[in-house]
């Protein structure tokens, strides 16, 4: 039994020079296999004049080492990897740790990063972000306070899944969840069984969305539309980053 992961990172058109505020995950360490995506909160930059990419960086840097000291609690990983942050900043959650051996899982999820499981019968397993809203467009977050740098690290919601072989899961930011219906990423997941081509699939879908025919129906202008706010067809411009893992 094997596993493969793949990622992608598109940054917003106006943060390429820097690489975007989102960053992600991946080790095989222990026996577990451990993924995360997480998006740098970009309403710090224009409220404090600084971006959140260097706390959002730092932050899973930090993990990273945790991991790798052999720490495998999601609550201890979270947080000690914030604690060992000394930049302000704050991010959205998703993380991932999964058992290689038995494909026993959980799923941490703080704000509107989110998840979906594909399993052998080709259900879809997705994570819900309504609890995880303390407003329109004010996720839960990881943070670090402006001047003072007290941690907070809001309720996160937690699944407990079952990987077994044959299994999909993608992990991503709201760039994604934002801008490709989920019956459409489904379907990509399902019709693909090498992580790198799922993962060069939705790149290209992402680009043409945001990019390349930006008159098209969006998980986002539905949603506004839906609140009765006026809006047109189109994407939700954002970074997008993403980890698409497979079992086989």
């Amino acid at each position: 039994m094997t596993y493969s992961e793949s990622f992608a990172m598109i940054p917003h058109i106006r943060k390429r020079d820097f690489g975007g505020e989102d960053g992600f995950l991946i080790e095989n360490y222990g026996g577990k296999l451990f993924a995360a995506v997480a998006d740098g909160v970009g309403g710090w930059k224009s409220k404090y004049g600084y971006s959140a990419a260097k706390f959002t960086h730092k932050f899973l840097d930090e993990m990273r080492s945790l991991i790798l000291r052999g720490v495998t609690d999601p609550d201890t990983l979270i947080e000690e990897s914030l604690e060992n942050v000394f930049v302000p900043g704050a991010c959205t959650l998703v993380l991932a740790i999964i058992e290689k051996d038995t494909g026993e899982g959980i799923i941490y999820q703080i704000g509107d990063c989110n998840f979906m499981q594909i399993t052998n019968d080709d259900t879809i397993i997705k994570g819900s972000t309504n609890q995880q809203m303390k407003g329109a467009n004010t996720p839960y977050m990881v943070s670090k306070k402006h001047q003072t740098l007290i941690s907070k690290i809001d309720d996160p919601s937690v699944y407990n899944i079952n990987f077994e072989p044959g299994n999909k899961l993608i992990l991503g930011s709201d760039g994604l969840w934002d801008n490709i219906f989920v019956d459409e990423m489904a379907a990509i997941l399902i019709e693909n069984n090498i992580s790198d081509v799922t993962r060069d699939i939705l790149m290209e879908t992402i680009e043409d969305v945001v990019y390349t025919n930006p008159n098209q129906s969006t998980p986002w202008s539905e949603s506004r539309k839906f609140q009765g706010k006026q809006s047109n067809d189109g994407p939700k411009v954002d970074d997008t980053t993403f980890v698409v893992i497979q079992r086989s």
